[in-house]
């Protein structure tokens, strides 16, 4: 699976009790994505949902990323046991900033990845001559690292077949 380099915002939109006031424990973590010719941002997204919803909702934090889908997968894959449904979880204050804390530590990760994978894009679409390179040993560190994520991934894939089994069974 390739990872994309759309840049674009993760936003937490918290819902607020008509009668307190006070923001409840339900929350949506989402994105937005950057693109040349919509002038959507996290504020706008919040609107969107708004409608058909007798609370209002506020964005209470926004992270800037330049891979905003995999910042969002990873960060909806992490907090999963919270999730509601869909982008919608049942999260405290502590585990909403919590959540927003990892998206900025993912985000910082991506930026760093970013001009790499930019570069691989584009050897990646470059046609090739033939020639074959050697590996340098920061290639083949890379590349070990890479296995074993990509073992792990598969092997989590694995688990979450299982456990889904286990489940359909139960009930």
């Amino acid at each position: 699976m390739a990872t994309s380099l759309t840049a674009g915002e993760i936003y937490l939109v918290e819902e607020i009790d008509p009668r307190t006031h006070l923001a409840t424990d339900y929350c949506k973590i989402g994105i937005v994505r950057e693109k040349d010719d919509d002038d959507r941002d996290s504020g706008v997204r919040a609107k969107e949902h708004q409608t058909g919803n007798p609370r209002e909702l506020v964005v209470a934090d926004v992270v800037k990323t330049a891979m905003v889908e995999a910042v969002e997968t990873v960060l909806h894959h992490r907090f999963a046991p919270k999730r509601l449904s869909g982008e919608w979880f049942y999260m405290t204050t502590e585990e909403r900033a919590r959540a927003m804390d990892v998206a900025r530590e993912l985000a910082q990760r991506a930026e760093s990845g970013a001009a790499d994978m930019a570069l691989a894009k584009h050897l990646g679409d470059t046609p090739s001559n033939d020639e074959t390179l050697p590996a340098s040993a920061e290639v083949l560190a890379a590349f070990g690292i890479y296995a074993v994520a990509d073992a792990r991934v598969a092997r989590a894939g694995e688990m979450m077949g299982r456990i889904k089994v286990a489940l359909a069974a139960d009930i």
